[in-house]
């Protein structure tokens, strides 16, 4: 009998040591760089979510709201509604097609075939914001306090980034990120962009909200 409760309790002692060694792994912090660059490619290939943006610009002790949007994407459509340079505007991208609203009169312009020019050229930050940057291989990754985004509990790390789209580069240079992962889906939540202007003394500052990514949304047309 003692043989046998000598067993059992080596047993426990077995069971018990390697649910704490599992727990102590899987709340040790990831790898900071391997994460954020996961969760970068997972929002670049997302089919589906929804957005916000405010863009600041600073020019000395002066701070300018330049855009304040929100926006939702599916597939290869795309909607935006909220202010640009002061301006209300309600857009929307359906395949191939650019509808705009006027405001005025709250009636829908179609502009047929436009669609990829509009979102490439004219509001590539405005219309897919998910692809804005990518992780520098060359780059740090530095990790910063945990913060609570959207009432999501995130990691929060520090890095340089590579900017895809030409229409910011072609303005601003030094550009730094803080990205912001939830630590349940390991999906980005926020990602705040800064940069300084290349000629004036100016800094940009975006700062980009994520949610539903990969859920189902429908953008109808009006």
């Amino acid at each position: 009998m003692r043989k046998y409760v000598v067993l059992i309790s080596l047993g426990v002692i077995l069971i018990v040591g390697a649910a704490v060694l599992i727990g102590i792994n899987v709340l040790r912090d990831p790898d900071p760089k391997a994460l954020v660059s996961e969760a970068l490619q997972k929002l670049n290939a997302a089919e589906s979510f929804r957005f916000s943006l405010v863009q600041h610009e600073i020019t000395g002790i002066q701070e300018k709201v330049t855009a304040d949007i929100d926006g939702e994407k599916s597939g290869q459509d795309a909607s935006v509604k909220g202010k640009l340079a002061g301006n209300d505007v309600e857009m929307i991208c359906l395949g191939d097609d650019f509808l705009n609203r006027d405001l005025v009169n709250q009636k829908w312009i179609r502009y047929p075939g436009i669609a990829h020019t509009v979102i490439q050229q004219l509001f590539p930050v405005e219309f897919n914001p998910s692809t804005l940057l990518e992780l520098d291989e060359a780059g740090e990754v530095v990790s910063h306090d945990t913060e609570v985004i959207n009432e999501k509990k995130c990691w929060v790390y520090h890095t340089t980034p590579q900017i895809s789209q030409d229409s910011l580069n072609r303005e601003w240079t030094h550009f730094s990120a803080m990205v912001y992962v939830d630590k349940r889906s390991r999906n980005v939540a926020r990602i705040v962009l800064t940069a300084d202007h290349r000629v004036m003394e100016r800094k940009l500052r975006l700062c980009f909200d994520f949610t539903s990514i990969g859920e189902q949304i429908n953008i109808p047309r009006p």
